[in-house]
């Protein structure tokens, strides 16, 4: 390496260690308070301050959605309390409906095992043997009723 390389590496290296150090720094402004007192404010301490605002709007949207979240959970346990109460009430009433239907199935069987014999006490006799109707001689001299 010769001396004339030298030095301009150096240079550039110099160079480059500023516009780090630069772009490291953060950008600082004079800002008069209240009290009419210079202080310096960086770019980082501004937004902390308007960050300041956010965690109250969290905690206040927070809070909002845990009421919410409350309100909707007890107005479903609500409707499902009255909606067991409504199938406990028809399954009763089913019930019953069943217990009356087979109530009059058993009386509508006891009389029709009674038929015969109140039959036979009006004085009426029971067939021996099945009869059969044959239509079709009816209908082969009686074509125009058709």
């Amino acid at each position: 390496m010769s001396a004339s390389t030298r030095p301009a590496e150096v240079r550039r290296s110099v160079a480059s260690r500023s516009i780090r150090a630069s772009q490291a720094r953060p950008n600082l402004h004079v800002v008069e308070s209240s009290r009419r007192l210079h202080t310096v404010e960086t770019e980082a301490t501004r937004s902390t301050s308007r960050r300041v605002m956010h965690p109250f709007v969290r905690v206040a949207v927070a809070i909002s959605f845990l009421a919410v979240s409350l309100m909707g959970s007890l107005m479903l346990r609500t409707q499902m309390v009255q909606d067991s109460f409504e199938v406990s009430r028809l399954q009763t009433s089913i019930g019953v409906l069943t217990q009356d239907v087979q109530d009059d199935q058993a009386k509508l069987d006891a009389l029709d095992s009674s038929l015969p014999d109140k039959a036979e006490k009006l004085g009426m006799t029971s067939q021996s043997s099945s009869v059969s109707l044959d239509l079709s001689e009816y209908i082969k001299s009686h074509p125009q009723t058709r």
